[in-house]
C-alpha cells in the first residue's frame, strides 16, 4: 500500500544504529498504518494478505477480496478446481447457505448439474429463485415427490461381491454392528443374490432389504450366530420399517443414473440420523462405481453438495480404518465429481477429508476445537486465528491449495430468497420430469411387513379410457402376466410396460412378482383407488379373490390344474375343524389335503388343520417358504411328518 516507501522505511530500520532511531521509525509506521488501515496496526480489523486481481480471479465468481474493510476485485474457483473439492463451514447463521446459493447460481450459469443432499428443507425454494432452471426436488421418505433406491442393486460394470462387501461395511457403520453381524449380513445377502441370479447377471428381479429380513428370520442361528442375530435384526429392521422401507424395497428401479443428468435436490428431512447417513453413503458408493464404469478422467462433470457433513465424515479414533466416504472422497476426483461439503464443526470432520479439499470458505466460528481445525488447516498464523471468531456475517477466510497460498477474506453476495415459498401441495403439481419415480412390490421372499404404495392426490381419480380398460382387465383377469395381458389387450410391450408404470407410479397397483421354475411373472394387485373407481361406477368388479394374497391364488389356481391333469377332482377352501384346507384333491378311496406356502401364514397351525387326511402335500411357492417348511418339520416330531409331502413351486411350472 505505501510501495517503495516500505522497503526505505525496512532498511533504516535494520540499519539504525540506536534504539532511539528504530522507536522513531516505530512512531512513523504507526502513523501510516492510521493513515492508510484507518486505524492502529494492533486494532481488531481482520488483515490478510490479498492475492492479486489476476490470481483471484476465476470462471466461477463467488465473492469479492476484501483488505482493510475495502473490496478489491472478484474472486472464483476455475474448472480444474472444483474436482478437488470444497469445504464450506461455520456457525449457524453465518452465511454458509448463502455461500451455497452463490455456487448453485454459477454452477447453473455454467451448465454443471448439481445433487444436493438437503437436511432441513433448505433448497426447496430454488425453484422460485430460478424459475427458468429446471430443479427437481425428491421427498425423500414423503409421498409428496416419492424416489426409490435400492441399495442392494449395483450399477452396471460393478462386480456384485464387490458391492455387497461395501454396502455391509457402511450398513456396519452406519448403524453401529460388529464383525459378526458382518458375517451373517454377508451369509444373507450372498444367499438372495445366489436365488435372485445376480451371480449369473440374468437377475430377473433384484432383491430388496425384506428378502434380506426374511432370510435372516428363517435362518437357524446357533452358538455365537445367535448372539450376534439380534443385532443384525436391529440393524436390517431399521432399513424395512416405515420411510426408509419404502424408499429401499424395490425390486426394479428406473436409472439412477438419471440423478447425474439434472439439478436434482433430496430433501431428507422426514429420515433419522441414521437413515439419512445410511441412504447418503450408499447413493455415493452407488455414483462412485457408476463413474468408475463411465470413464473419462479429470473432467469436471457434476457438483454433489452435502449438508451436515460430519455425519458421514466423523473423525473417529486413531486407530480406527479409514471409512469408505473417505476413499470415495479421495478418489472421485479423478472421475469428475466434486463433492462440496457443508457443516458447522469443522472439528468433527475426519482429517482425510480435510486433506483433500482444495478451497475451504470458513465463515464465524465459535467454538474453539473448531478454530484450531480452521487454524490448521488455512495455517494462518497465531496472531490471526482468533481472526474466525470475528468474522462478520457473510464474509470467510479462503483457503486455495494452489494460486495463491495464503489465507484471504473475502465478501459473498448476498441472495435474497423468499424461504418458505414452495409448499408440499406445490410440489404436488410439480412435473418433475425424471424417471426414477418407482414402487414398492410383494417381495417372493419377504414376510407380511409390506410396504403399502405411496398415497396419490385424490384429484387424480378421473382416468383415461385406455387406462381403464388396462385395469378393467386386471380385475377381470387378475392371474396372467404381464407379457401375456398385453397380448390380450392388443398393445405392445413397450406400451404395456409404460402403461403398467403409469398405473403403479400413480398408485392404482403394486407389482407382485412371483417366482418360477427359471425367471419370474408380474402380477398387478389392485389398491384402493381402483376399489374408489369401482365403487363411484367408473369400473366394474372383477374375480373375487381370497384374502391371502396374489401369489397363494396364482399357485393355487397352478396347483389344482396339476392334478386335474392326473384325473383328481379338487375342491378349492373345503371345510374342516378349525378353518378351511386350501385345496382337497380325490381320486377314489384317495384324498389329499394340499396346503399352498407363501411364508407369511401360520404353516403350524396349516399342519394342524389337516389331521384328519392320511396324505398332506405342503406347497413351497419361494425359497423362503421352503425353508420355514423345513424347519418347522424338522423339529416338530409330532406333525406326522411320514404323511406330510413337501413340493415347491419348480414342479408346477
Amino acid at each position: 500500500m505505501i510501495g517503495k516507501k516500505a522497503d526505505a522505511l525496512w532498511m533504516a530500520y535494520v540499519t539504525a544504529s540506536t534504539p532511539g532511531e528504530k522507536q522513531d521509525i516505530m512512531i512513523v509506521l504507526n502513523v501510516l498504518a492510521m493513515k492508510h488501515l484507518h486505524a492502529s496496526y494492533d486494532s481488531d480489523s481482520i488483515l490478510l494478505p490479498p492475492p492479486p486481481k489476476k490470481t483471484a480471479d476465476g470462471t466461477y465468481c463467488l465473492g469479492t477480496v476484501v483488505y482493510n474493510g475495502k473490496e478489491k476485485h472478484p474472486f472464483g474457483l476455475r474448472e480444474e478446481e472444483w474436482i478437488q473439492h470444497v469445504g464450506i463451514f461455520g456457525r449457524s447463521g453465518a452465511g454458509k447457505t448463502n455461500l451455497a446459493l452463490n455456487i448453485i447460481r454459477s454452477l447453473l450459469l455454467h451448465k454443471k448439474p448439481i445433487l444436493l443432499f438437503d437436511w432441513k428443507r433448505n433448497y426447496r425454494d430454488l425453484l422460485t429463485l430460478f424459475p427458468k432452471e429446471k430443479i427437481v426436488v425428491y421427498t425423500v421418505g414423503r409421498d409428496v415427490q416419492p424416489i426409490q433406491f435400492n441399495p442392494l442393486i449395483p450399477p452396471a460394470g460393478t462386480r456384485p461381491e464387490t458391492w455387497l462387501k461395501k454396502l455391509i461395511e457402511i450398513i456396519a457403520t452406519t448403524y453401529y454392528v460388529g464383525e459378526g453381524v458382518i458375517s451373517l449380513l454377508l451369509k444373507a445377502i450372498d444367499t438372495v443374490y445366489k436365488e435372485a441370479g445376480v451371480y449369473t447377471g440374468r437377475p430377473t428381479d433384484w432383491p430388496t432389504m425384506l428378502d434380506i429380513l426374511a432370510w435372516l428370520r428363517a435362518y437357524p442361528a446357533k452358538g455365537r450366530e445367535g448372539n450376534w442375530m439380534a443385532s443384525t435384526l436391529r440393524a436390517v429392521e431399521a432399513l424395512c420399517y416405515g420411510e426408509m422401507g419404502r424408499i429401499v424395497n424395490v425390486k426394479k428401479q428406473p436409472p439412477i443414473s438419471d440423478l447425474l443428468q439434472q439439478n436434482v435436490v433430496l430433501e431428507l428431512d422426514s429420515l433419522t440420523s441414521s437413515d439419512k447417513t445410511f441412504f447418503i453413503e450408499s447413493l455415493l458408493l452407488w455414483i462412485y462405481h457408476f463413474r468408475m464404469a463411465e470413464g473419462g478422467r479429470e473432467e469436471f462433470k457434476h457438483v454433489i453438495l452435502i449438508e451436515e457433513a460430519h455425519h458421514i465424515l466423523t473423525r473417529q479414533e486413531a486407530s480406527r480404518k479409514e471409512g469408505i466416504t473417505d476413499i470415495i472422497l479421495r478418489e472421485i476426483r479423478e472421475l469428475g465429481e466434486s463433492i462440496m461439503l457443508l457443516d458447522q464443526l469443522p472439528s468433527q470432520i475426519t482429517p482425510t477429508a480435510l486433506a483433500n479439499t482444495h478451497t475451504t470458505f470458513t465463515f464465524n466460528l465459535k467454538n474453539r476445537g473448531c478454530v484450531a481445525t480452521a487454524a490448521g488447516y488455512t495455517l494462518i498464523g497465531n496472531d490471526d486465528k482468533d481472526s474466525f471468531g470475528r468474522l462478520p456475517v457473510g464474509q470467510a477466510i479462503v483457503k486455495l491449495q494452489g494460486r495463491w497460498f495464503q489465507p484471504f477474506l473475502v465478501k459473498i453476495p448476498h441472495i435474497r430468497i423468499r424461504k418458505g415459498s414452495v409448499s408440499d401441495a406445490m410440489l404436488r403439481q410439480l412435473d418433475m420430469d425424471c424417471s426414477i419415480h418407482s414402487s414398492p412390490c410383494e417381495s417372493p421372499h419377504a414376510s407380511s411387513e409390506t410396504i403399502p404404495p405411496s398415497p396419490t392426490d385424490e384429484k387424480e381419480e378421473t382416468v383415461s379410457a385406455e387406462y381403464s380398460e388396462f385395469i378393467q382387465d386386471v380385475l377381470n383377469n387378475p392371474l396372467i402376466g404381464v407379457s401375456q395381458r398385453y397380448g390380450r389387450l392388443g398393445i405392445s410391450r413397450r406400451r404395456g410396460n409404460q402403461l403398467k408404470s403409469e398405473l403403479i407410479a400413480r398408485g392404482f397397483f403394486r407389482d407382485v412378482s412371483v417366482p418360477l421354475a427359471s425367471g419370474r411373472t408380474v402380477l398387478l394387485a389392485p389398491t384402493e383407488r381402483v376399489d374408489q373407481l369401482i365403487s363411484t361406477g367408473k369400473l366394474k368388479k372383477g374375480v373375487a379373490l381370497g384374502a391371502c394374497g396374489l401369489a397363494h391364488e396364482f399357485w393355487k389356481k397352478r396347483v389344482r390344474a396339476s392334478y386335474e391333469r392326473r384325473g383328481f377332482a379338487v375342491e378349492e377352501e373345503s371345510p374342516v375343524a378349525g378353518g378351511a384346507v386350501d385345496l382337497v384333491a380325490s381320486q377314489r378311496e384317495r384324498r389329499i389335503a394340499i396346503e399352498i406356502e407363501t411364508g407369511k401364514s401360520n404353516i403350524e397351525e396349516n399342519i394342524r388343520k389337516t389331521a384328519g387326511f392320511a396324505e398332506v402335500v405342503l406347497v413351497a411357492t419361494n425359497p423362503k417358504a421352503h425353508r420355514k417348511i423345513n424347519g418347522i418339520l424338522g423339529k416338530d416330531s409330532s406333525a406326522g411328518v411320514s404323511r406330510i409331502t413337501v413340493r415347491t413351486w419348480r414342479e408346477f411350472c
